[in-house]
């Protein structure tokens, strides 16, 4: 996730927070935005994701009654809504805007009857349906909110769902209600002051941190910080060609994804030619791109790392013995 300061028309400092999608990768593990975590924030008020984001606010340093403006795709967006719907949080912090893409949060209310929400959502993307609502229904539970629920010739899930799809969409195919949400954002609009990124971990007492993480004494998150790529000691591949083969496919999926963080950086810099263009496009796109790099440098090392694993002598199977 992304928190940053920013310096308003007015003079006064306010406080932008960034909650990305799922995490893609093993459906549990010490990330509150695996699977598990994506559809607790889905289906519960309170969840992992949402209290790794209230944790991660603290250890930022958010004052007291500051102003926040909360921005999250997919299940980011579910957690964001989470946490200006606890009543607690919303006490110790202004919550004044919310803005979900992609995000099933059809069921969820602020605590502050004050806060301004955007709901984004591709009429072709399921993700939004999974709270069993989605927007153009005949039940409408959001009265006051500012919902964009439009299709466009991608029919083709996920691709739809992609935070660079929305992005593409509210830049070339939605100026209006790019402009509106703009507008309703202007007092964020500004320099940026002060910048950090977080990865977030599980909160249960369990929970497993990657190697060359440690919670902190006082439980809140530590800030990201890539750690060395490591080989567990009991490895999940076969040693010998399977670990050859597997450590292909990792080097595969880290040139995908340094191909997705190029993919971005494009778009980021066809969006900077367009001068209507918001800051939080330009925010979220920053926080994908870092999370992309990030992970492909990873899954790089970890490849050659797999590849230089010796080749284990296969042992012969004994005879079963005759009855």
């Amino acid at each position: 996730m992304l928190v940053q300061t920013v310096r308003g028309p007015d003079g006064a400092e306010r406080h932008v927070v960034q909650a990305p999608g799922m995490r893609l990768g093993v459906p549990d593990d010490a990330s509150p935005c695996d699977l598990l975590g994506a559809f607790s924030s889905t289906v519960r008020d309170s969840a992992p994701y949402s209290r790794a984001l209230a944790r991660a606010i603290d250890d930022y340093g958010v004052p007291p009654g500051a102003e926040l403006a909360l921005i999250g795709h997919s299940a980011g967006g579910a957690a964001v809504m989470s946490l200006a719907q606890d009543a607690d949080f919303a006490a110790r912090r202004t919550v004044t805007h919310v803005v979900a893409i992609g995000s099933p949060v059809d069921f969820k209310h602020p605590a502050s009857p004050d806060t301004w929400v955007a709901s984004v959502t591709n009429q072709h993307d399921i993700v939004p349906s999974l709270d069993g609502q989605g927007a153009g229904a005949c039940l409408d539970p959001r009265p006051g909110w500012y919902v964009v629920d439009y299709t466009d010739p991608t029919h083709l899930f996920p691709a739809c769902h992609a935070i660079e799809h929305y992005t593409t969409n509210l830049t070339d195919d939605l100026p209006e209600q790019r402009a509106e949400i703009d507008r309703n954002l202007a007092r964020y609009r500004g320099p940026v002051i002060r910048s950090q990124v977080y990865r977030l971990f599980d909160d249960g007492p369990a929970a497993r941190r990657a190697s060359g993480s440690r919670r902190r004494s006082d439980d809140r998150p530590a800030p990201r910080r890539r750690p060395p790529a490591t080989v567990p000691d009991a490895p999940r591949v076969a040693r010998g060609a399977n670990a050859t083969d597997h450590g292909e496919l990792l080097a595969a999926d880290s040139r995908e994804t340094a191909e997705c963080a190029d993919r971005l950086r494009v778009l980021a810099a066809r969006l900077r030619t367009q001068a209507a263009a918001p800051d939080w496009l330009f925010a979220t796109l920053h926080d994908h791109i870092t999370a992309c790099v990030t992970a492909s440098e990873d899954l790089a090392e970890a490849a050659a790392r797999i590849r230089d694993l010796p080749p284990t002598p296969r042992l012969a199977t004994a005879p079963r013995p005759q009855r």
